[in-house]
């Protein structure tokens, strides 16, 4: 699978993880502070379960504001080398 095709398959994964249930992907422009920090460490956690990347440890380094940059941001972390390959 092309980086291109892999990047986009974590990106819609995420989108998709942080949508409530049932209602399909989150907007991306969707401000995080629009939802309670409780909610936005679960849907961390279902995102590491999920993609079998972690992220809650490496959450103080996101800069951004919405749920788009948020999923670039996820889509950063699975390109590094400590994502597990293979775990989903």
């Amino acid at each position: 699978m092309s980086d291109l095709l892999d990047a986009r398959r974590v990106r819609d994964e995420t989108l998709a993880t942080l949508a409530p249930h049932g209602k399909g992907p989150v907007d991306p422009g969707l401000r995080l502070s629009d939802v309670d920090s409780f909610t936005v460490v679960e849907m961390v956690l279902a995102l590491e379960d999920r993609l079998g990347i972690p992220l809650l440890a490496q959450l103080g380094e996101f800069a951004g504001t919405t749920f788009g940059e948020f999923a670039e941001f996820v889509v950063s972390r699975a390109a590094r080398p400590t994502a597990e390959p293979g775990r989903r």
